[in-house]
C-alpha cells in the first residue's frame, strides 16, 4: 500500500498539518461565478488516500470549522456561500477516498468517487442559489477537466513514490 502507515492510530500531528495544508491549498484559486477552482480538492485527494479515515475525515472537519468560526479560510465566500456545498461533501469524500482504497480500488476510481460525492453534496447547494436547470452547467461541467487532472497529480506523485 502507498505511504503504508507503521500505526493506524489516530494522530492528533497529521490532522492538524492536514488542516494547514488544506487553509494553504484553499489559496490556489481560479474565480468563475458562482463557484471558483480551488487547490482544496487535490488537497481532499491527497489526505484521502495518505491518512486514515478517520484523520482524514477530522482533518476537513477541522478545515471547515475553522471557516465557519470566521477564519479566512474559504476562497468563495464564507459559511452559506454557493460553494458550502462541496465544502460538505469533501467532509464525507475524504474517508470514502481512504476506504475504498483500502479495500483495494485503484487511486484513480477512489478519487474519482470522492470527486463524485463532492459534485453531489455541491449541486445539492447551488441548487439554492441558481436555477435548478443550470446546476450542473454552474456546479459541475467548468470542474470536470480541472479535476481529472488534479486527480492524475495526485495520482502520479503517488505512484512515483511507490516506484522509489
Amino acid at each position: 500500500m502507498i505511504f503504508q502507515l507503521r500505526r493506524e492510530e489516530f494522530s492528533a500531528t497529521r490532522v492538524l498539518f492536514s488542516v494547514l495544508f488544506l487553509m494553504v491549498s484553499s489559496k490556489f484559486v481560479i474565480p468563475l461565478y458562482p463557484v471558483p477552482i480551488t487547490g482544496q480538492l487535490m488537497a481532499v485527494y491527497f489526505l484521502g488516500l495518505v491518512l486514515n479515515p478517520r484523520e482524514s475525515f477530522a482533518a476537513v472537519v477541522g478545515y471547515v470549522a475553522c471557516g465557519i468560526c470566521g477564519l479566512p479560510v474559504f476562497c468563495g465566500g464564507g459559511w452559506g456561500s454557493p460553494g458550502s456545498g462541496y465544502l460538505v461533501g469533501m467532509i464525507f469524500a475524504a474517508p470514502i477516498i481512504g476506504i475504498l482504497f483500502r479495500k483495494g480500488f485503484s487511486l484513480i476510481t477512489s478519487c474519482a468517487s470522492g470527486c463524485l460525492i463532492v459534485y453531489l453534496f455541491g449541486c445539492a447547494w447551488l441548487a439554492k442559489f441558481v436555477p435548478l436547470s443550470s446546476v450542473f452547467a454552474l456546479g459541475v461541467a467548468p470542474f470536470l477537466v480541472v479535476d481529472a487532472l488534479k486527480i492524475a497529480v495526485v495520482c502520479g506523485i503517488l505512484c512515483k513514490k511507490k516506484a522509489n
